[in-house]
């Protein structure tokens, strides 16, 4: 016995079957021959698994279309299906094509239609889109409602060779119950316009209303021609029309073109989502990268600080090398900040946006910069054109990083006894320009174009041998776009250069006066720490708690180290009335309890001892971390933080919150 799929050729005319054979012959099929329409039903009943028959529609004895009803007959039903041909695909061969017939042929069955004479190969081409459909819909599936089972035949036999899965309801109230049940199983809706229960109309309705469903296609098949009956359905939310009875070739041809629509969509939407997942991975990679690549250089860059600072430091190469371990490291550090302000940028990370004010932040950003100023011993000062604030929408952050790269490479690129300048100035009431001038090298002029291009050519080393990322600048320049502002330039080799930018003022800006603003450390004398205060530190990482502690004791604090948040918080409960600390660094990535639970914990025993009359005054709790995300940040001060310091932690940062908050 062939294990070759069987076609049973059902033709009266030998050259006809002769021509069929041989198309079958190629697809390497067993044919199996009948003369006429009872010779067709004797092979079905007695050859088993034939999966395919062409039959002719005009034979003696019995026609093709008397054929297809003797097989509806119950007891032909039971012979095919005890060998196992219950469910031959029939393909109907006429040399007299009407719409009569193939509404009769397929209404009993038929899977469809060829018109003699047939071009070469075309057969063959059809047994193979009926035996085995393209696979390029097949993981799409069509609903299909309507109350005749003989058109719902037609309706799927055309979707099967499309490749797509068929559930088949009899009336629209069923059709919506399965697709309200799971939208998701469910990409088109062709449906009946008249139905007994719900009509095709209402459907549409009901699908184009519903926010969840109103995506899927339904297209509407229907006898009807009035106009303005169509155009309601389309108000009501149908896709398309098909006017019934159709050529199952245009049946064919207007579904494809819905299911490769309704694919596409479906891909761009899976391709939406795996961009949502890679940018949810990048920010989570950008936060852990934040903690383990800033982390390392707190010991690097803290400890060689404290030993440029060390008397028993004397000789001139110690100097010079441990001068060469902190730029390299402050290099790594500059290339580590750039690479993940950039990973956050081109995230689309949100911004916390809220009134701030220029002078504060040109004055803050001015104070953390002296420490680089001063070794070029370049003087830095800041011009109020109108001796006046200003004040912004914005995010302070993102505001100090713009202030900071441009003052940066200001002092980069300026030469020893040089100077650099911020200048405010409105140009008009709705706009404030600030200004960045420096005495330094300049630029050349077919460089301009290029600054603020990401990995710049137009980088270079600074006046002390500085090295740049060529980030610093295109960051800067997305930045101020998400400010609505603009960033200009204007330079010339040897006369240095002024970096200007064009920011939005608030629409009240000018009815405030000179101001602290949100972070008044900028406006404290940033050299007079006061004098033993005690701090209660918290850090797990030895080498961090080694270096924050020297430096905290170098500014004449009196440290008391605990190594871990559940530790900070039981001394702070244990010694609270007889220390009396003045400020509390806490750690954030600790073991047994994290910076953050200890802050609410401290911060909840604080209000029992303010309820019992022992404690009046809030200590004030710093944040220590490598994490630079604002919503990280923003949780640390909803947990009771006052305030966050960003690792690598220097001298300067410390000495900067140690007098904002205990003087």
């Amino acid at each position: 016995m062939s294990d070759k799929p069987k076609v049973l050729v059902a033709d009266d005319r030998r050259p006809i079957r002769s021509v069929i054979k041989r198309e079958f012959a190629k697809l390497d099929y067993e044919v199996i021959e009948a003369e006429d329409g009872v010779a067709a039903l004797k092979c079905l009943v007695e050859v088993p698994n034939i999966c395919l028959m062409t039959l002719d529609m005009e034979m003696p004895n019995l026609g093709g279309l008397d054929v297809l009803r003797k097989l509806q007959d119950e007891e032909y039903k039971t012979l095919t299906q005890k060998v196992s041909n219950d469910n031959v695909k029939i393909i109907l061969v006429t040399s007299n094509d009407t719409r009569r017939d193939r509404d009769a042929a397929f209404g009993l069955g038929a899977t469809d239609f060829v018109v003699k004479p047939f071009e070469e190969g075309e057969l063959a081409e059809l047994a193979i889109q009926i035996l085995q459909p393209k696979q390029r819909f097949q993981e799409l599936t069509v609903l299909v409602a309507d109350d005749s089972d003989s058109l719902r035949k037609i309706i799927t036999s055309g979707l099967d060779q499309l490749g797509v899965k068929v559930i088949e309801v009899s009336d629209g109230a069923d059709a919506y119950k399965l697709v309200k049940k799971d939208p998701s199983k469910i990409d088109i809706i062709l449906t009946d316009l008249h139905m007994n229960t719900m009509n095709g109309d209402e459907l549409c309705k009901l699908i184009h209303q519903d926010h969840a469903l109103k995506h899927i296609p339904v297209i509407v098949l229907s006898s009807i021609t009035d106009s303005d009956q169509i155009l309601h359905l389309f108000k009501q939310g149908a896709s398309d029309y098909l006017y019934k009875p159709f050529l199952k070739e245009e049946f064919k041809s207007r579904i494809a073109a819905h299911l490769r629509r309704t694919q596409l969509e479906k891909r761009l939407g899976g391709t939406i989502d795996e961009l949502k997942t890679l940018n949810e991975f990048k920010d989570s990679l950008i936060s852990i990268c934040s903690h383990d690549l800033r982390a390392p250089l707190n010991g690097v860059l803290g400890f060689t600080d404290l030993l440029l600072e060390d008397e028993d430091i004397r000789e001139n190469k110690h100097i010079e090398m441990l001068t060469q371990i902190k730029q390299s490291g402050r290099y790594l550090l500059e290339l580590i900040n750039d690479i993940l302000d950039l990973g956050k940028i081109e995230s689309n990370q949100d911004m916390e946006f809220k009134t701030e004010s220029i002078n504060v932040i040109i004055q803050s950003c001015i104070a953390t910069l002296l420490y680089t100023a001063k070794p070029k011993n370049i003087t830095l000062n800041f011009v109020k054109k109108h001796n006046r604030d200003y004040f912004v929408n914005g995010n302070y952050n993102a505001l100090a990083r713009i202030l900071n790269n441009l003052l940066s490479n200001a002092i980069k690129f300026t030469p020893l006894g040089g100077s650099v300048t911020v200048i405010t100035n409105s140009i008009d009431t709705d706009h404030v320009v600030i200004s960045v001038r420096d005495t330094g090298i300049g630029i050349p002029k077919d460089q301009i174009p290029k600054l603020f291009d990401k990995f710049t050519s137009a980088s270079q080393k600074g006046t002390a041998g500085e090295e740049s990322t060529g980030l610093g600048l295109s960051i800067t320049k997305s930045l101020v776009s998400k400010h609505d502002g603009k960033i200009s330039v204007q330079s010339s080799e040897g006369k240095g250069a002024e970096f200007a930018i064009n920011l939005p003022l608030i629409n009240d800006s000018a009815d405030h006066n000179l101001t602290k603003g949100n972070h008044p450390e900028s406006n404290k004398n940033t050299e007079d720490v006061p004098a033993g205060l005690k701090i209660l530190l918290a850090d797990d990482n030895n080498m961090n708690l080694s270096l924050e502690s020297r430096i905290l004791e170098k500014l004449g604090c009196t440290v008391k180290c605990t190594h871990d948040g559940l530790e900070a918080v039981e001394e702070f409960q244990q010694n609270h009335a007889t220390d009396n600390y003045d400020m509390i660094f806490l750690d954030i990535e600790m073991p047994l309890v994290n910076g953050v639970e200890a802050a609410r914990r401290i911060r909840a025993l604080e209000n029992q001892f303010t309820k019992r009359g022992s404690k009046q005054r809030l200590i004030p709790i710093v944040a220590m971390t490598g994490n630079t995300q604002e919503k990280a940040h923003s949780e640390y001060r909803s947990a009771g933080m006052n305030d966050v310091i960003t690792k690598p932690v220097n001298k300067a940062d410390i000495q900067k919150i140690l007098i904002t908050y205990c003087t």
